[in-house]
């Protein structure tokens, strides 16, 4: 073997080692970063599940206070129906005091007919916030 063919046998050597050493790197970068992006995906997907609690909780919780109430204010109705008319005018602005929607106050405005308001959003009267 000439020298010339064990310098190029070396180069060739060399430049095949040079070639695996960068693959390995560039490799073993790629699983780094993929190994990241995992990562950033577990920890969004983890608080969007927390997200998605909180507005269930935040839901859920609304629903109950509008819930409670609209049981009270049945109730209210219920018993000012069936009770004199001194006690319906306390219990109509209690049930007026309770409706309200987003946190406001409203006064419900009442059909004279009734001794207690009936729910008409186009007629609503609101009183404050």
């Amino acid at each position: 073997m000439t020298r010339f063919e064990k310098l190029t046998l070396t180069f060739s050597a060399i430049t095949i080692a040079i070639t695996v050493a960068a693959s390995v790197y560039f490799i073993g970068s790629l699983n780094e970063r993929v190994n990241i992006l995992v990562k950033e995906k577990q920890d969004f997907d983890q608080q969007k599940i927390e997200l998605i609690s909180q507005i269930n909780n935040l839901i859920n919780e609304k629903l109950g206070v509008v819930s409670e109430y609209e049981t009270r204010i049945a109730l209210l109705e219920n018993v000012a129906n069936e009770e004199l008319p001194e006690i319906r005018k306390d219990l109509v602005f209690l049930v007026q005091q309770t409706r309200g929607t987003n946190g406001h106050k409203t006064m419900v405005c009442m059909e004279e007919k009734y001794f207690v308001p009936k729910v008409n959003y186009k007629k609503s009267c609101r009183v404050g916030s």
